[in-house]
């Protein structure tokens, strides 16, 4: 009897090769799902009885899915094909299994139909046309004695072996033989029954349908990789191996943290709020907290989390922002632990994911990396394989994986609809989630509705969430009836700044708004300069540098916005969180710093925008503080803007009419909100519901769904008022492409966002070609616009050329 293949690892540098057995794979992929049984026991049953579902029978089907996941490689072109280091596209395992599948039937075993399925999407997400190229071969041999072998012995075997039956019986499995079928056949005889069961489109069956399927990738993608960390530790005398796993337990993520400790973490002993512990005492699955900035969402949120989690018997806490800056901030905040700040809470519990997440979590990397230099950490160097440990955590935070994850909501919304290749995998980790939704914009509304038509889905669905605001306008209180409201009366009776409204007067070329600056800045005060469009920060940012240097003053200043590359973006984020710590500083930015960063100031200038951007922003000043008057002013200085963009008109204008000048409170803020969006009718998008029973099983491959983790194709989380493409600024390519070459690097972290409108132009006015060529296999935009990482790209000097390479 031949001994199958299921793995084959060649490491780099090493010139041999390392093969695991089928039978080794399988038994480390039930090794995996022993300890997730054991872990999640209580998470397993919860689900099955929120579901109507036999525990018994969800055990056992969960079973035989890893078992015979890979029964499909039992043919002679696979096996050849991974002995030769050849792919086997045009013979995918898990299609040629379904018909071995097809064969085998199980006494007392349910749902053997989401079974199949689970099997037939574990390399590539189920969608329509799933192997229907006729790239793929018509039939394939199986090898018949080795696979009846295994069927009629080997997973039993394996049972009694790992002790299974603590769980569930093992069920009597008969084999009919073989019918060798083509894969027309396959399709007319399995998928094609299964697409036509109109008894599918609920939400029932996507939960089930997903959770089993996240489980099966866990103990398939973990078994794998690790074979892969086995062979690259223990550099292996032999070449052929069985099982290697031996602490299954590694692959199971939880906090670990008993309650009264997270509460430690979260309120670093001070005594809770009124609303903080009535959020806590009611934990209620479906809430709405209403409370000022500063004032302890944060903290309340995730303790709500964290008790409702153990009371509900759920693994996980998903914190979903409406930015990449948000999600960075939210991210280092959790994982680090300072006298003051951040919860210690650690990369092993906290995982992030957005469409340049992989940027951020480098960084993070790096600086690990300087505190063991330095002696200040206790991470082993072995954890630094920085490309693989890269891979792995942005590939956990893709899926929502660790115990905690911080995401935006577009990739949230994205994982119900098939949206990335991962979709169906993060939508089964979903099910056992509670979700905290941080501050949403109101004057996007084309998200806003998408994002009720998420939360019904989510009701019905029965994942806990929190929705939870400053400003809380009464239009979309209106559309949140089966909410539990949590109001925070105390904080919003607080008047912790004042208003002055600067009549006709615009914050660029003023000299008097420049000598206030100044006049502010001796007198010790932090400053902070938000304007709306990023032309407009930097020309003020020259002005203020400008007035200072006539009075021989060196200002303690720093400019923010979006169009940095990424990499200097994330170190911007850091040096502004220490400028703030001082005395006597300036930040000046756009709305990026809206809802980013956990940081106060004492003086805000700022241009009009919408009432609840005016009230993120001004979250900002006198962070935490009570009242206006506390030794000097907390003022908010708002001017007129040279115009609406990137608002509507009608939000601005009378976001203006209605802010008053004198002390303001957070109740006078939502008050406004309710005054400025009252015409506001909303309606819940009917295209994502429709996207979504669309996509329950057999719907779109996520390439047709968008273009990137940031863009829709096919559903649009977002309305992008201009397209804007990513480029490499010329100053930074040649640095950029040596790190790249060196593997130190990749092209995203050099890239910034150019509108392409912009784009278009300069090549209409200078006269530009595209020059096409082929770099590293990647398509890069050479831009040579003005770039420096004090400024940023600066659209008012000399444009010389743009490369594609």
């Amino acid at each position: 009897m031949l001994k199958m293949i299921a793995k084959r690892f060649e490491p780099k540098e090493r010139n041999k090769i390392y093969y695991q057995s089928f039978h080794g794979h399988i038994e480390d992929g039930l090794k995996i799902l022993h300890a997730y049984f054991t872990q999640k026991k209580h998470i397993i049953e919860n689900f099955c009885e929120r579901w109507n579902l036999d525990a018994q029978m969800f055990y056992r089907n969960m079973f035989l899915t890893v078992a015979f996941h890979d029964i499909g490689k039992m043919t002679v072109e696979f096996q050849s094909n991974i002995s030769q280091g050849k792919k086997s596209s045009r013979h995918p395992h898990a299609l040629f299994g379904m018909p071995v599948l097809q064969k085998v039937s199980f006494d007392n075993v349910e749902n053997l139909p989401l079974f199949r399925l689970a099997i037939l999407g574990h390399h590539t997400q189920i969608y329509r046309w799933i192997y229907h190229s006729n790239k793929i071969a018509t039939r394939v041999k199986y090898y018949e004695v080795e696979i009846k072998d295994f069927i009629n012995n080997g997973v039993n075997k394996i049972y009694n072996r790992l002790n299974f039956s603590i769980f569930f019986t093992f069920p009597e499995i008969t084999f009919t033989g073989f019918k060798l079928l083509n894969r027309e056949e396959i399709w007319d005889e399995i998928i094609k029954p299964i697409i036509r069961n109109d008894n599918w489109s609920n939400v029932r069956i996507k939960a089930i349908y997903t959770y089993l399927f996240s489980i099966l990738q866990l103990c398939d993608d973990y078994s794998s990789a690790h074979f892969h960390q086995f062979i690259e530790k223990n550099i292996p005398a032999k070449f052929h191996f069985d099982s290697v796993v031996e602490q299954p337990s590694a692959f199971v993520y939880d906090i670990n943290l008993p309650e009264e400790e997270f509460k430690k973490r979260l309120f670093k002993g001070f005594s809770l709020r009124d609303f903080q512990k009535e959020l806590s005492k009611k934990a209620c699955e479906f809430s709405f907290l209403f409370a000022p900035c500063g004032r302890g969402k944060t903290e309340a949120a995730l303790w709500w989390a964290y008790q409702l989690k153990n009371k509900l018997k759920r693994d996980r806490i998903i914190f979903a922002l409406p930015t990449q800056v948000t999600c960075n901030a939210m991210y280092t905040r959790l994982i680090e632990k300072t006298e003051n700040k951040g919860y210690g809470l650690g990369e092993k519990v906290v995982g992030l994911f957005h469409g340049k997440s992989k940027i951020h979590l480098k960084y993070q990397i790096e600086k690990e990396k300087l505190l063991l230099e330095d002696g200040e950490t206790e991470i082993e160097t072995s954890d630094f394989k920085e490309y693989n440990l890269l891979k792995d955590e942005t590939f956990k935070g893709n899926v929502f994986f660790k115990p905690i994850t911080v995401t935006t909501i577009d990739h949230l919304a994205y994982a119900f609809v098939h949206g990335f290749s991962q979709a169906d995998f993060a939508c089964g980790n979903l099910q056992n989630a509670i979700i905290i939704f941080d501050e949403v914009h109101y004057y996007e509304q084309h998200t806003l509705e998408v994002l009720l038509r998420l939360f019904s889905i989510l009701r019905k669905m029965g994942i806990p969430h929190l929705l939870m605001t400053g400003t809380a306008p009464q239009f979309l209180l209106d559309n949140l009836e089966d909410y539990t409201m949590i109001t925070d009366s105390e904080g919003l009776a607080y008047q912790p700044f004042i208003i002055r409204k600067q009549e006709q007067s615009e914050v660029l070329n003023n000299s008097e708004v420049l000598k206030s600056i100044y006049e502010d800045y001796k007198c010790g005060k932090r400053i902070f300069v938000i304007m709306n469009q990023i032309d407009w920060v930097q020309k003020i940012y020259q002005e203020i540098k400008a007035y200072f240097k006539c009075r021989d003053v060196e200002p303690d200043i720093i400019l923010y916005h979006s169009r940095y590359i990424h990499r200097d973006r994330v170190r911007k984020e850091e040096e502004i969180r220490n400028l703030v710590n001082r005395n006597s500083c300036i930040l000046v930015a756009t709305q990026v710093i809206e809802i980013s960063l956990d940081i106060s100031c004492d003086i805000m200038y700022t241009t009009i925008a919408p009432p609840d951007a005016i009230g993120q922003r001004a979250g900002r000043l006198n962070r935490s503080g009570k009242f206006y008057q506390d030794g000097f002013t907390y003022e908010l200085k708002l001017f007129q803007a040279e115009n609406h963009w990137p608002y509507p008109e009608s939000f601005v204008k009378n976001s203006w009419k209605a802010f008053k000048n004198g002390p303001i409170s957070y109740r006078i803020i939502k008050e406004v909100c309710d005054e400025v969006y009252q015409n506001i009718k909303i309606k819940k998008d009917k295209r994502y519901r429709d996207f979504f029973e669309k996509n329950i099983l057999f719907g779109d491959h996520y390439s047709d769904v968008v273009y990137n983790e940031d863009e829709g194709k096919a559903i649009k989380i977002r309305e992008i008022a201009f397209q804007q493409i990513d480029v490499v600024p010329s100053r930074v390519f040649e640095e950029a492409e040596k790190r790249v070459l060196d593997n130190n690097a990749f092209w995203a972290e050099y890239h910034v966002k150019i509108p392409f409108w912009r784009i278009k132009h300069d090549f209409k006015e200078y006269g530009m070609k595209f020059n096409f060529q082929t770099h590293a296999q990647y398509h890069v935009i050479e831009c040579d616009y003005e770039y420096d990482y004090e400024k940023g790209v600066q659209f008012d000097k000399t444009f010389k050329r743009i490369n594609i390479w």
